[in-house]
């Protein structure tokens, strides 16, 4: 019988046993794969930080850098005294020689270190996936959705951003970007800097002035130039911006958002919040509240 080819729908709870409670599972092999370029880096995201959770040393290496010397070194711990590693190994579709090398490890029980084998395309063919099936690997597959499962993924990303969406505005957004998840999370990080204290759901007339007026890289750039205090260039980006036809009422949103997180963030850390505590308290990406802290001088 053949084997049911994995989709959008199987990537959420593949990870989610991956990462148990935020933290990673038992099992010391991972195989990320699949041609969606979003939920591959977003899916790293979440190992990292649930391997930073357990202290591990967080390692990255190319697959075809890898050989029997390698390998064995990637499978062993060098000190009792020195944390065990989480290696990302990256680009596996390249590395020919990578299944046999997997022969090395007569079984994944007992392994000092995780590896996480990074592969992006429709499957990690079957040499490998022989291999990675003997060694008990957990499989996290990323591949993106189908148009009927589109609205699903943009909601589940805007929470991912502390925002929630009605279902007008979940439809804009699919109109706007498509089913291209990069381009979606460029748009809900924007809205998510906009409208970090406004009263949710956002519906689609609040965000309908927003869409593809400012590119994320800018909004993040002039709210980061903000939290290092770097007045001047702040204001030469603002005036290059304006400049270039973007909407005054675009920038305006991200500099009214600055100063409702710096106030909230701040109100909080002087009640004896901490960091950590942050982020049930303020709608934003935990790196973002990083950035706000300590440019409170609270970091």
């Amino acid at each position: 019988m053949a084997t049911k080819k994995p989709g959008y729908r199987d990537h959420a709870p593949a990870l989610k046993a991956a990462t148990p409670g935020g933290r990673l599972a038992a099992d010391r092999i991972i195989s990320v794969f699949g041609p969606s370029e979003y939920l591959l880096s977003h899916s790293l995201d979440v190992l990292r930080r649930a391997a930073t959770k357990a202290g591990l040393s967080l390692q990255t290496i190319e697959a075809l850098a890898l050989n029997e010397t390698t390998m064995m070194t990637l499978t062993s711990q060098a000190s009792l005294f020195e944390p065990a590693s989480f290696y990302v190994i990256r680009r596996v579709e390249q590395a020919k020689q990578l299944p046999k090398l997997l022969k090395l490890i007569t079984k994944a029980d007992g392994l000092a270190n995780y590896l996480c084998f990074v592969h992006q395309g429709e499957g990690v063919g079957a040499p490998m996936g022989t291999e990675l099936a003997r060694l008990k690997a957990i499989s996290v597959p990323c591949f993106d959705p189908w148009p009927s499962e589109l609205p699903d993924a943009i909601r589940k990303m805007a929470e991912t951003f502390g925002v929630e969406l009605k279902s007008d505005a979940v439809q804009l957004l699919a109109d706007a970007a498509g089913k291209d998840l990069i381009k979606q999370r460029h748009e809900i990080a924007k809205l998510a800097m906009m409208f970090g204290d406004a009263p949710l759901p956002l519906d689609a007339a609040k965000i309908a002035p927003h869409l593809s007026l400012l590119r994320e890289d800018d909004a993040f750039q002039l709210d980061r130039l903000l939290l290092q205090r770097q007045g001047a260039k702040a204001h030469a980006l603002v005036t290059d911006l304006l400049g270039r036809g973007d909407k005054p009422l675009a920038l305006l949103a991200i500099l009214a958002g600055h100063c409702r997180n710096s106030i909230k963030i701040g109100s909080a850390l002087a009640d004896g919040a901490t960091p950590d505590q942050l982020t049930g308290r303020v709608r934003l990406p935990p790196f973002v509240i990083k950035s706000y802290v300590q440019s409170l001088g609270a970091g």
